[in-house]
């Protein structure tokens, strides 16, 4: 039993027989590391609470790491939910968002590096947030009938509210050929009414399995249910993409097939604050190549597509490099031809005997649009209404004072 310490090694065997005939084996070289990577979290703080009926949250951290960062997990309630294999372990900030329906939650990350030391030492204890839903409308009494109208029948009128939220809105899966991954959707009854849930696949129906008992039923005011999605990943590398429909509400998904024995890792990056683009805007991406085999020196081919949710074709580019070692750059694509709606951006490295592959979601909006929040909607129009009622009423003061003016002149002249 040797105890190593945490260092680079170098190391050779050396064997002698009785004739003292000595040989070598040639050198290996190895390091041990026995140290985890290093997680603080940035936001959302501890025991934060919202009020909504569904929210997208940007989990913040960074990751510090004498080795590459292999991927970081973000944990909800105990359980991996989403994997981030992208790391800049420099970053001063990286993210993983997800939406969330009404419930409490407890949140941390969890980062790898390349030897397999998982981490979430630093400050990545685990936080809490809650998440309420508004409160529902009472029901609402109708009068009934008009004032002297003779009568009329006076009757009750519920204010009916229904609406399904699905979560995750967004579904990336990364795999390699012929894998098959589970995943679970939830189904959220938000209305005041039972509602009738209806589940179908578009674009991938060879790709995506749901059990029948689950592609039908029925969810009752404020229930929810998981649907176990198994995703096969079929025998041919690349970017499938679709969507799964429930009830009128869409999670698109985005499948990410690789070969097996991969030379290569690659991955192609929308920096989340160009994830929105006006129709027109150029579209910019980060591109990463990294040689994983004996033999960094290879030539690849490099094949671009942009493509929506419904499986339409909206750019396709090729360009063939030649990889020295680890190569990192940035590219832009045209997008005067996209509509508004959502997008993939997906990259297939094909080289000799492999395809590796990797996508990146990104959104075209109307040029000009401004996102909003409903609620600050709401408060302008209810401002608008007061200041309106205030000008009613100014102008009621102004004429009524008019009045007394008019009579008391009349009364002076008398």
């Amino acid at each position: 039993m040797v105890n190593w310490f945490v260092m680079y090694y170098f190391m050779n065997v050396y064997c002698n027989d009785t004739n003292d005939n000595i040989n070598n084996s040639e050198s290996v070289n190895f390091t041990v590391d026995a140290s985890a990577p290093v997680v603080n979290l940035l936001s959302p703080a501890d025991s934060v609470s919202y009020t909504l009926n569904s929210l997208l949250i940007g989990f913040s951290y960074n990751v510090s790491e004498a080795n590459d960062v292999n991927n970081c997990s973000l944990i909800i309630n105990g359980a991996v939910s989403v994997v981030n294999s992208s790391i800049n372990k420099s970053a001063s900030s990286l993210s993983i968002s997800q939406t969330f329906v009404p419930g409490t939650y407890n949140w941390n990350m969890n980062c790898s590096d390349d030897i397999g030391n998982i981490g979430n030492i630093g400050n990545s204890s685990v936080r809490s947030f809650v998440i309420s839903a508004p409160a529902v409308p009472a029901p609402a009494l109708d009068t009934g009938g008009s004032e002297g109208s003779g009568g009329g029948g006076g009757g009750a009128s519920a204010i009916v509210v229904s609406e399904i939220i699905v979560n995750p809105s967004l579904m990336e899966v990364s795999s390699v050929v012929n894998v098959v991954k589970t995943r679970e959707i939830e189904v959220y009854n938000n209305g005041n009414l039972d509602k009738s849930i209806r589940i179908s696949v578009k674009e991938l129906k060879d790709l995506i399995d749901i059990s029948e008992e689950e592609l039908n039923f029925n969810l009752g005011p404020g229930e929810k249910r998981k649907i176990k999605v198994r995703i096969v990943s079929p025998e041919k590398p690349g970017v499938y993409i679709g969507k799964i429909l429930i009830s009128g509400k869409e999670v698109l998904v985005s499948l990410e097939v690789s070969s097996k024995e991969l030379l290569f890792d690659v991955s192609i990056v929308v920096p989340e604050e160009l994830k929105i683009l006006d129709i027109g805007d150029r579209l910019e991406s980060q591109i990463t190549l990294i040689p994983m085999g004996e033999e960094p020196r290879l030539d690849v081919t490099l094949n671009y597509e942009i493509r929506d949710f419904d499986g339409q074709t909206f750019l396709i580019e090729s360009e063939t490099l030649l990889v020295e070692g680890q190569k990192s750059f940035k590219k832009e694509f045209a997008t005067q031809n996209l509509p508004k709606g959502d997008y993939v951006l997906s990259l297939e490295l094909i080289y000799l005997n492999g395809v590796a592959v990797s996508s990146s979601h990104f959104k075209v909006q109307e040029k000009g649009l401004i996102m909003f929040d409903y609620r600050i909607v709401l408060l302008g129009l209810l401002v608008l209404f007061i200041l309106f009622l205030i000008f009613i009423i100014f102008l009621i003061k102004r004429k009524h004072k008019k009045r007394k003016t008019e009579k008391r002149d009349r009364v002076k002249i008398r």
